[in-house]
């Protein structure tokens, strides 16, 4: 074990039970902003246009409903083509397949701002549980405050209000800038909605 990882331990030791909460915490907040940025995959490069005139030509076939590796944009793109294709298809079809792309562009969001907010209040809860620690210390209690309980609770107190920042501010940051990825996927289906419709000899409402 390197000296890093030995202060690393002894902080989260002198954090007590909340430090290793909020580690917790930080490993499963980085897990969900992976699977979101995944599912917010453009899934195609270049021009929308190319991607809609590729889908809408000749043998131009769709993937599976929960294709794991296609962008959002991919997805709506193949699957609303294929549909308008059939004889009785009509805008309501463009804005089904579009709704359930749209409602994809949410996943895990909710879950990762939830985790982004607990972060700097478990920071404050481990605050509030070293202060009241070094006050029982110091209360009254004649012969029993110490310099190592009245530090042991200071030290509670910093540790947690530090790891609540370290984890909150970054996660905010990435939360942000997902829900603005989120918002331009949002705008590419509504301009597929509006290409396709184009191509195919439909009117937009």
């Amino acid at each position: 074990m390197t000296d890093l990882q030995a202060e690393i331990l002894e902080m989260l030791a002198r954090g007590g039970w909340v430090a290793y909460v909020l580690v917790g915490i930080s490993l499963l907040l980085w897990i969900v902003a992976v699977l979101r940025s995944f599912a917010l995959r453009r899934g195609f490069r270049g021009a929308l246009a190319d991607l809609v005139t590729r889908c809408t030509g000749p043998g131009a076939c769709a993937p599976t409903h929960d294709d794991p590796h296609a962008g959002v944009v991919v997805r709506f793109v193949h699957h609303a083509a294929l549909t308008l294709r059939q004889a009785d298809a009509c805008n309501h079809d463009l804005d089904r397949w579009a709704t359930h792309e749209r409602d994809r562009t949410e996943s895990f969001a909710a879950l990762l701002h939830a985790l982004v907010a607990a972060a700097p209040l478990l920071g404050l809860l481990g605050t509030v549980s070293g202060m009241i620690e070094t006050f029982a210390s110091m209360h009254g209690a004649a012969g029993h405050a110490t310099d190592h309980t009245v530090a042991g609770g200071i030290s509670v107190a910093l540790i947690t209000t530090q790891l609540g920042l370290v984890i909150g501010i970054p996660g905010l940051v990435v939360a942000r800038l997902l829900d603005r990825l989120a918002a331009a996927r949002r705008r590419e289906l509504q301009a597929a909605r509006a290409l396709l419709a184009e191509s195919l000899g439909r009117v937009v409402p």
